[in-house]
């Protein structure tokens, strides 16, 4: 995993092209870091979401976070 921006400059967490888990499905140790932050982002009073995808299909967010306000 590794830090990313988007072309919106909307910061996000990534597999590396050659990362096992992206190639192979996910294990029980990802699933519950997905868990783990979506739980951590509701806590802080963002609204987390799992495996949400791009509209077009182009990305897929592990977890996607945002502000319930809207501004982030």
């Amino acid at each position: 995993m590794h830090a990313k921006s988007s072309e919106r400059s909307l910061r996000f967490f990534a597999h590396a092209p050659d990362c096992e888990i992206a190639r192979q499905g996910e294990s029980e140790a990802h699933h519950l870091l997905k868990l783990e932050l979506a739980t951590a982002a509701r806590q802080s009073g963002a609204h987390a979401e799992m495996e949400v995808r791009a509209p077009d299909g182009s990305w897929r967010a592990d977890v996607l976070a945002s502000d319930p306000a809207g501004t982030w």
